[in-house]
């Protein structure tokens, strides 16, 4: 499991990622947990860990008390979080951010790129700045095995293409190819919210569930999905777009050229635009929402209705979906206001009954670094489980 240069590759069998997804889920198992929880038999799950732990993909925790064997003790399996690392590149917020994580998750540097939107100028800021990740994390560059990118917009993940994306102003851009070009190193794209699924599901709040529902709440509306313990791209990569379900026609007219999508109402863009339109003097999401708090009567109007569009777009992919939960990542300072208590109830007023009660709703205020330790989730997935597929 390394390769001609040193650097670790990836495991090969769908035995092997069986075995990965496991402990991913888990953290860490016995053997004959492992064996049972993936259906192979003891010897067999003890020779592929052998195995794995020759080449230091997985390795052995310190024992364990076994009470269903009688108080022998049990050597725990887990993945090795020094195997290799992933370089996460965040292109949504501002200011774009990079970060390296280990095999578990952690980030263990960061480092702002700058205001650049040109793909080659992006490239070249993200080559420049692996070697101040690496000397913080105090890890050799050869130990760096994938680069994943984030962005909004649509994007063809297994071309690593960016077809559009308005934010960026980016039209048929081979991003990929271009940052591997100047890096040397893997790298793979995700929309935003997609890479956020995916970094739930490796190392977050939805490692043991298999359905599951990620709504991002930034300068734009984004959505992705797990179903059946697989992240739901759709035909052509935009499954989750969220933000363009139309929830008021005839409304104002978007950016993607359609009429009353969720976005014009609810992404911060929209709302701040609006707020000044309304003569009121804010800059930021959280200064909205505390003139709601203080009864200003405009902003309570303006973020209720944006909460009741967003809702309502949710409500409709929970009544198709069935998701185990709806996971609202809040990225620019809603907190627990108007807009996220007209969410809350708009989505509960248009569901079915027995999913109301089955659906966990859950509203988190995250930092940027929930972003882009989701974009490196994008090359850690590729890594761990894609490739060996």
């Amino acid at each position: 499991m390394k390769g001609n240069g040193g650097r670790p590759v990836a495991v090969a069998t769908s035995s092997y990622v069986n075995i990965i997804e496991a402990l991913l889920e888990n953290g860490s198992m016995s053997r004959s947990e492992l064996a049972s929880s993936i259906g192979l038999s003891r010897s067999a799950l003890t020779e592929m860990s052998r195995v794995l732990i020759q080449h230091q993909f997985v390795e052995e925790s310190p024992s364990v008390i076994d009470k269903q064997r009688k108080g022998r003790p049990s050597i725990m399996l887990s993945l090795n979080a020094r195997y290799g690392y992933f370089v996460g590149v965040g292109l949504t917020e501002d200011p774009p951010l990079m970060a390296l994580t280990d095999c578990h998750g952690n980030i263990l540097a960061e480092r702002e790129i700058g205001m650049v939107m040109e793909p080659e100028a992006i490239a070249a800021a993200i080559a420049r700045g692996i070697p101040h990740l690496t000397r913080a994390s105090n890890i050799s560059s050869e130990k760096v095995v994938g680069i994943g990118v984030a962005l909004s917009g649509h994007v063809d993940h297994a071309r690593g293409m960016c077809l559009h994306s308005n934010l960026l102003g980016w039209h048929n851009v081979p991003i990929a190819k271009i940052v591997e070009r100047v890096t040397g190193i893997p790298t793979y794209i995700d929309n935003d919210a997609h890479a956020v699924a995916l970094g739930q599901k490796l190392f977050g709040l939805a490692r043991e569930l298999k359905s599951f529902m990620v709504v991002m709440l930034g300068k734009k509306i984004g959505g992705g999905s797990y179903m059946q313990g697989r992240l739901y791209r759709g035909h052509t990569g935009a499954a989750g777009e969220i933000g363009h379900c139309t929830v008021a026609p005839g409304g104002p007219r978007c950016e993607c050229g359609k009429e009353g999508c969720v976005d014009v109402f609810a992404s911060s863009s929209a709302l701040l635009r609006r707020a000044r339109e309304l003569d009121l003097q804010v800059n930021a999401i959280g200064e909205l929402e505390a003139l709601a708090a203080q009864g200003e009567p405009k902003a309570i109007e303006l973020l209720s209705h944006a909460g009741s569009a967003l809702g309502l777009a949710v409500a409709n992919s929970i009544q198709m979906n069935n998701p185990e939960l709806v996971l609202f990542a809040d990225l620019v300072g809603f907190g627990d206001g108007v807009f996220i208590a007209s969410a809350r109830q708009a989505i509960e007023s248009n569901i079915m009954p027995h999913l109301l009660s089955t659906t966990r709703l859950e509203f988190k205020s995250v930092e940027m670094d929930f972003l882009v330790r989701g974009a490196a989730s994008i090359a850690a997935h590729q890594f761990l489980i894609e490739r060996a597929g």
